[in-house]
């Protein structure tokens, strides 16, 4: 089966609308991380070092993550823009296609109408 350009435009914004709130959803996941090993910090757990240590390699790894994302952002907007594209130009020859046919009716209006002047001089000479 195949897809319009607008149905695949539709998929596209919904996955990187998933993956943009994932990556929202990692950042707050890390943030509540911080917020803990702060609280556990101030009660003087003998953990604190390690987990900081773990905490600071989570917040490395998902800001590496950033630049990527940024890629697959401006990949999903080139593609969308070619998508947009590809449906102006449908929709133009579309608006072109009715609008021919309205164009060869009216040019062959001329001859409709003295061919009706025709048959209704016959007519009139006729009887």
């Amino acid at each position: 089966m195949l897809q319009t350009g607008q149905e695949i435009q539709a998929k596209k914004r919904k996955r990187n609308k998933l993956i943009f709130e994932f990556f929202q959803l990692l950042e707050d996941r890390l943030n509540e991380i911080s917020k803990k090993v702060n609280k556990m910090n101030e009660k003087k757990h003998f953990a604190v070092p390690e987990l900081i240590e773990k905490v600071e390699e989570l917040v490395v790894r998902f800001n590496s993550l950033h630049e990527p994302l940024e890629r697959m952002r401006a990949e999903l907007d080139e593609s969308m823009g070619w998508h947009q594209l590809a449906f102006d130009v449908d929709v133009e020859l579309q608006w072109i296609g009715e609008k021919k046919l309205i164009v060869e009716c009216f040019a062959t209006w001329p001859f409709i109408n003295r061919s009706s002047t025709i048959s209704k001089t016959t007519r009139t000479i006729n009887c």
